[in-house]
């Protein structure tokens, strides 16, 4: 069974996208593990990251992304998406593709509906389930699906979350990036005593570290500290030590077209 993996955070810019791909691409590579990875928020970072961006526009005309299999679920309701011409093989940029890498992409479409989906528990059960039901559908031969959510916590996040074992919190060690941990765990933990889910907080993921800045180092503490806070209703996730530098050669690496041949040219 694959490890199911979604990464969150409230707020955008702080390495989510980059985070999710560079993970898929390490464990693709240096561990040998099949990696699908789902891009559920509708700026599509993880998508063209992934994939020529023309072939993405052809495929978002086609029907072929995330967006159709929810647009299906509302009125007046269709059968058009097909999870097997939707999911591309071979993504990333790094060496013409990586064999172990499949992708679903999003699509930009996605802002067009994401408050109507409430809506689908009338025509299909449980809104939160809708993206399940459809990976269960492809062969299980995932080590790892990775699931990058938009930057809310809205139904879109929730269908990624619904099927996670565990979630990340990536966060620049600033006070805006880490403002909203605490209505995460409240919110993500209520939605999983609600179904029942197994869901658990993996740990957070500091990135964008600029070990100069003095409230950088200042917010590593209280990370630190409110980990190991004895209130469990104020304990925050552990963090991973591995701690993230600001890299401006990642972040130019993410562009598709960039001439790309191994990890260590990327990151």
């Amino acid at each position: 069974m694959a490890k199911v993996i979604s990464t969150i955070n409230l707020k955008g810019g702080v390495g989510k996208t980059t985070m999710t791909v560079a993970l898929a691409e390490f464990l693709a590579l240096e561990h040998n593990k099949k990696v699908l990875v789902i891009d559920l928020d509708p700026q599509t970072n993880a998508t063209v990251s992934l994939m020529d961006e023309e072939k993405w526009r052809i495929k978002n005309k086609k029907g072929e992304t995330i967006y159709q299999l929810f647009l299906d679920k509302l009125p007046p309701y269709s059968n058009k998406f097909d999870i097997n011409k939707a999911l591309v093989n071979s993504a990333s940029n790094i060496g013409g593709g990586i064999e172990n890498i499949d992708l679903l992409p999003s699509s930009i479409d996605l802002v067009k509906i994401q408050d109507n989906l409430l809506s689908i528990a009338q025509n299909t059960g449980d809104p939160a389930g809708v993206l399940k039901k459809e990976i269960d559908k492809i062969p299980k031969k995932y080590d790892y699906i990775l699931i990058d959510c938009p930057p809310n916590l809205g139904m879109i996040t929730k269908n990624g979350l619904f099927f996670s074992d565990y979630y990340l919190i990536p966060c620049i060690p600033d006070i805006l990036s880490t403002y909203g941990i605490p209505i995460i765990l409240e919110t993500v933990g209520h939605f999983a005593r609600e179904r029942s889910l197994k869901l658990k907080p993996l740990r957070i993921v500091v990135s964008m570290y600029r070990a100069q800045t003095k409230l950088h180092n200042s917010v590593l503490q209280t990370l630190e500290e409110k980990a190991n806070e004895k209130d469990i209703e104020k304990r925050y996730p552990q963090r991973f030590k591995t701690i993230i530098p600001l890299a401006i050669k990642a972040a130019e690496a993410a562009e598709f077209n960039a001439p790309v041949n191994t990890l260590k040219q990327k990151y």
